[in-house]
């Protein structure tokens, strides 16, 4: 979906948002839950510090919300590693990008040697990837654990419909770059079923598919009682969300590097799992969640 919307919300973003103060500190994030909570986790922190902060999270999809950056209409955001360094480096030596300290170390100083950008220490606790998620009765059936076991069952003649956002099957990383990884390429036994990425999971927990696209921290994987399958081939890049900031706005405002490396070692996988299920399931919202996680890690006063 995010390539389909780029170039309206190009326009809608850059039209609409009026030049920004400097002693103010512009804070943006892509548009999905997880994107988000950590966008108001980082805004919050910083305006508790004392920081003057402006909100613009939510600013769009990754290209969009990238290009803000670089242009100047936000001052930071969180980016994947992957992400980045399969969209903006066009990397794809997977011994990198399964590697969490070599594609940190790579994007950074590619990064900040050709678009003075900083990044700062990696929320590592947290690997936003993708995973293949069937239903926890289907794979007990059908004794499936890994994408291998799944590849076999299919490859031994078994039918399987696979449901996919519309955004996975277009990404270089994506889903034909997976089916190759595991020898299922243009197999007759798999039919695709491309859908928006918010009906991924309410359609495999309905069974109209077999299996699908999930992200490995949302938190509709527990409500639904989905399994993960284990990534035997290490396909999927290390997704560990990043604060990326502009070297100018870092250099005005030393104390952000600080605040928000702090909470690069306080954020785990389950904290964020946890938040945004709580989003997506009860509806709570995100800035809420941010806050209330802030103060219970006494990251910022009640």
């Amino acid at each position: 979906m995010e390539y389909f919307l780029k170039t309206i919300l190009i326009v809608f973003f850059f039209v609409g948002c009026s030049p920004k103060s400097e002693d103010v500190i512009v804070i943006g994030s892509k548009m999905d839950t997880e994107g988000t909570i950590l966008g108001y986790i980082q805004l919050l922190a910083l305006e508790n510090a004392g920081l003057k902060v402006e909100d613009r999270i939510e600013t769009g999809p990754t290209l969009i919300v990238r290009q803000a950056l670089l242009s100047g209409e936000i001052d930071g955001y969180i980016e994947y590693t992957g992400t980045a360094l399969v969209n903006f480096l066009k990397e794809n030596n997977r011994e990198i990008l399964s590697d969490a300290d070599r594609a940190y170390r790579m994007i950074a100083q590619w990064d900040s040697s050709n678009h003075q950008t900083r990044w700062l220490h990696p929320w590592s606790g947290i690997n936003n990837t993708y995973t293949v998620l069937m239903k926890q009765s289907e794979v007990r059936k059908r004794n499936i654990g890994t994408i291998s076991d799944l590849a076999d069952f299919v490859k031994s003649g078994n039918q399987i419909r696979f449901g996919s956002d519309h955004e996975f099957s277009a990404r270089p990383d994506g889903l034909n770059s997976m089916l190759e990884a595991y020898d299922l390429l243009n197999s007759p036994n798999l039919q695709i079923v491309n859908m928006d990425a918010g009906l991924v999971y309410q359609t495999l927990n309905q069974g109209s598919v077999d299996g699908a696209i999930g992200y490995s921290t949302d938190g509709r994987i527990a409500a639904f009682n989905l399994i993960r399958l284990d990534d035997d081939r290490n396909f999927f890049p290390v997704y560990n969300p990043t604060p990326v900031y502009r070297e100018e706005t870092l250099r005005r405002f030393p104390k952000i590097e600080e605040i928000l490396n702090k909470i690069a070692s306080a954020i785990t996988a389950k904290d964020i799992t946890e938040m945004n299920y709580r989003n997506d399931v009860n509806l709570e919202r995100p800035k809420f969640l941010a806050r209330e996680w802030l103060v219970k890690k006494n990251l910022i006063k009640k």
